[in-house]
């Protein structure tokens, strides 16, 4: 990991360490990759994306893979809870991502879309 050892206004220096050995508070650098578009690794961007939903909100189960996207709650005298539409963008894309890999082709009986 990079660990930012140092940090001020006008600048930050780093330095690699072991993930074990980040401790709370700590700051890390992590990678833009939104300039680099091109990828040649042996996955593709639909898998890349499914996996980092997965890592950052999901859960693995027994017999499948979990990626819940979350509803706003309802407030008193408030606006009704609703999901956002980039919350529908998201999920539109996850789906659109899981479609495109080769034992998935429409859903499968059993698998649903819903806003938790």
């Amino acid at each position: 990991m990079l660990r930012v050892s140092r940090f001020t206004r006008y600048t930050s220096e780093t330095e690699w360490c072991a993930a074990g050995d980040l401790q709370a508070g700590d700051r890390v650098v992590l990678h833009d990759h939104r300039a680099a578009p091109e990828w040649q690794g042996e996955y593709t961007r639909e898998q890349g994306y499914l996996l980092g939903l997965l890592v950052g909100d999901g859960t693995l189960k027994a017999d499948k893979a979990v990626l819940s996207v979350w509803q706003s709650a309802a407030v008193a005298n408030g606006a009704a809870a609703t999901l956002p539409e980039g919350t529908h963008a998201l999920m539109a894309e996850a789906l659109a991502a899981a479609q495109t890999l080769p034992h998935v082709r429409t859903l499968p009986a059993g698998c649903r879309l819903r806003a938790q």
